[in-house]
């Protein structure tokens, strides 16, 4: 899981000299361990520092965030914010946010900015902070990638489940499979307290006839949270006594010894 990233450096608009404004931002979490959780509130913070020996008048205050979809993330001022910031000093904004649902699993670049006048000229600055944010059901499944050993009919997935709610989540755990791969058991119920961890294990199968290739597993908890982890079954190379024909059927060849070549090894 990554981690929030509390600080970030200035950066200078419209001007080539350096900003009499130095700009920071910095988001308050109530539960920093699991990162910063959809629908619930968080403090952001901006500092602006005087470094200049003269009064600085401000303009507005204000955030905007980039992340991998569009999102209306509701950022709203915590109080007025200040309009003048004394030599050397400090003035600070505050806004209260809360992630949608939509950002959940996705890194979110949360960008602050400030106007101000700089002499006889109109200037802005801004800074930004990365933060990683999480749903409020959270699937870890290890291994996330599961490769079907050719010597074995069986393997095993596991999976953990952290509730960042502030009630007790009652649900079930419903696991589909493509073709070809068999999941047991299929679906289970969980009841998981507040901040609370349920953990379970799987056990996968192929079928005889299952081509090689690439399966997956999906995960659905109580409908509210989704996840899936992959499953490869490996081509099989036979042994045969006699010279190989090469017609695509594996097969027809007439020993049992088999090689997972899914894993080259030096020298083989």
């Amino acid at each position: 899981m990554a981690f929030p990233v509390a600080a970030c450096a200035a950066a200078t608009a419209h001007q080539a000299k350096q900003p009499d404004i130095k700009l920071d931002a910095t988001l308050t979490s109530t539960s920093p361990l699991f990162g910063y959780i959809v629908g619930k509130p968080y403090t952001l913070t901006l500092t602006a520092s005087n470094v200049t020996s003269k009064e600085i008048m401000l303009g507005g205050f204000s955030v905007s965030w980039t992340c991998d979809k569009r999102l209306s993330i509701n950022a709203k001022p915590n109080g007025n914010a200040p309009t003048v910031v004394q030599p050397s000093e400090n003035a600070v904004a505050k806004f209260t946010l809360k992630f949608p649902a939509e950002a959940a699993g996705q890194q979110v670049t949360l960008i602050g900015k400030l106007d101000y006048t700089s002499g006889t000229s109109q200037v802005s600055t801004d800074c930004r902070i990365y933060v990683q944010v999480t749903p409020e059901l959270e699937i870890t499944i290890l291994p996330a990638r599961t490769v079907f050993d050719g010597r074995k009919d069986a393997g095993r997935i596991g999976m953990s489940i952290i509730n960042h709610t502030e009630s007790t989540f009652k649900g079930k755990i419903t696991l589909t499979t493509t073709p070809g791969i068999s999941i047991e058991p299929t679906s289970a119920d969980t009841q998981i307290e507040s901040e609370g961890l349920d953990a379970k294990v799987y056990t996968l199968t192929h079928a005889p006839d299952a081509a090689p290739g690439h399966y997956a597993v999906f995960v659905d908890v109580g409908g509210k949270q989704k996840d899936w982890a992959a499953v490869d079954l490996p081509v099989m190379a036979k042994k045969t006594h006699g010279p190989a024909k090469l017609d695509g059927k594996l097969h027809k060849s007439g020993d049992d010894a088999c090689v997972d070549i899914a894993k080259p090894i030096r020298g083989a």
